[in-house]
């Protein structure tokens, strides 16, 4: 499609022939001519009858073909690419454009266009020839950034959470993965992760997505906190120790009715029973937690008790309480005996009566008090009642006599009864007792002495027809 002028040197008064090939060109008798075919060209320039002759080789180069073949879509999310071929053959140059700016450094057959625009190439067969494809236009969409961020540590014990920000931006949707598996329903744009594993989002603009690259969330185990014993009973007052393992801190300074503690136990005095709650600490700080309880019992130890005989059939008990009781039952019975006598006690002492003269008993406190509904007694004691000296034994207690008093009569047998007071002239104040028929055993009689001046009375006591005397004194 081209041509070369071949210019043969110019002189009016030459005569010119051209030839190709050896043959004669018609009409080309001109000092140039216009070569558009392969061939040798030769002149002959004449001077009168001298002449000379030169030729020159004229080569017609096929021009090359110059297109563009996209080996895929031309249209893509960034980050991608698509190869442009312009692949004329192996003899051929080539260099690419991008809206017609030259790109530094595409002298290569084929392109791979990461950006938009439209792409051509030119193909060159020497310096001269070269053919332009026409162009292809490549069309790059906008891509969503991809990247995790979390909110706190990814790393936390097991129980917790972190939550998982995606990048933001409007139009975008969302998709979590955990470990590349899909997590059901996870398309906001934040995430909290409650299991360990690799977390990836995948966010979508449009018609484009991206990746972001993987988050690593750790979970630590909690401790298996143990405390021994589980359950214990122990008395009111007394202490109990508790053990704990399987972590490396514990709680112990928040536990109600703790004396003391070290890294692994506790010891505690609870008044009521009383639950625990053991929390240790490992060393990544997770906590795990146990339960223990103290059931306390009783109402605490009575103390300083004893036991002191006033007659063959009397006998007063008295005790100390332990703090927070102020009631007692008091048990008693003769040694051998199969059931118990027991009274209620207001107070820190009783007095027994109506006992066997001369025998062996024993008996022991049980404190009273609010905090429980097990009452223990104490140890068991002993005590002697004093034997009859005779068969009669008669006391009045007290004496002297500050308001009332007792007269306390013990037989060993069945017997007749009637007593009379007298004043200290013989007079008679009162009557004691009328008669009566009374079995053998204990007997008191209550004598009112309130009414009574102060001074010195008598006390006549007949028993079974024998009257005995007793002076009393009344002092108000």
């Amino acid at each position: 499609g081209g041509s070369v002028t071949l210019t043969a040197t110019n002189n009016a008064a030459y005569t010119y022939v051209w030839r190709k090939d050896g043959n004669i060109i018609g009409g080309a008798t001109l000092s140039n001519y216009v070569a558009n075919a392969s061939g040798t060209y030769s002149v002959t320039v004449s001077s009168g009858a001298c002449s000379s002759t030169q030729s020159v080789v004229v080569s017609v180069v096929t021009a090359p073909f110059a297109s563009v073949t996209p080996a895929g879509p031309t249209t893509f999310c960034d980050g991608s690419n698509v190869v442009l071929n312009g692949d004329a053959g192996s003899s051929y140059t080539y260099q690419w454009y991008n809206n017609a700016v030259l790109i530094n450094g595409a002298t290569n057959p084929t392109y791979s266009a990461t950006a938009s625009g439209n792409y051509t190439v030119k193909v060159s067969a020497g310096s001269s020839c070269e053919a332009t494809s026409s162009a292809v236009a490549v069309t790059v969409n906008e891509s969503p950034s991809a990247n995790v961020t979390p909110a706190t540590v990814t790393s936390f014990c097991d129980g917790g959470s972190v939550i998982l920000n995606a990048s933001a931006g409007t139009g975008y949707s969302y998709q979590w993965y955990r470990n590349g598996s899909l997590i059901a329903g996870a398309a906001l744009s934040a995430y909290t992760a409650t299991t360990a594993g690799t977390y990836t989002v995948t966010t979508t603009l449009a018609t484009c997505s991206r990746t972001s690259t993987g988050t690593n969330v750790t979970v630590w185990a909690n401790p298996v906190v143990t405390v021994n014993p589980t359950t214990v009973t122990i008395e009111k007052y007394q202490t109990q120790v508790l053990t704990a393992s399987g972590a490396v801190t514990y709680n112990w300074d928040l536990q109600p009715a703790l004396i003391n503690a070290s890294t692994n136990t506790g010891t505690f005095k609870p008044l009521t029973t009383t639950n625990y709650t053991i929390q240790g600490t490992d060393a990544n700080g997770c906590k795990g937690t146990a339960n223990a309880t103290i059931v306390v019992i009783g109402c605490g130890d009575v103390s300083n008790i004893t036991a002191t005989a006033y007659s063959p059939s009397r006998v007063i008990v008295r005790w100390i309480n332990p703090a927070g009781s102020s009631t007692d039952t008091l048990q008693y019975r003769k040694v051998g005996s199969p059931s118990w006598t027991r009274v209620f006690v207001s107070g820190q002492e009783f007095e027994i009566n109506g006992l066997t003269p001369g025998a062996n008993y024993e008996y022991n406190v049980i404190a009273l008090c609010s905090t429980t509904t097990v009452f223990l007694p104490s140890s068991t004691r002993l005590f002697n009642t004093p034997a009859l000296n005779g068969d009669t034994y008669i006391r009045l207690f007290p004496n002297p006599v500050m308001g009332a008093s007792k007269l306390e009569i013990i037989t060993s047998s069945s017997f007749t009864l009637q007593v009379t007071l007298y004043d200290n002239s013989g007079k008679k104040v009162m009557i004691v007792s009328p008669t009566e028929n009374l079995p053998a055993g204990q007997v008191i009689k209550p004598i009112n002495t309130a009414i009574l001046q102060s001074g010195i009375y008598h006390l006549a006591i007949n028993i079974n027809g024998k009257t005995q005397h007793l002076t009393m004194i009344v002092a108000h």
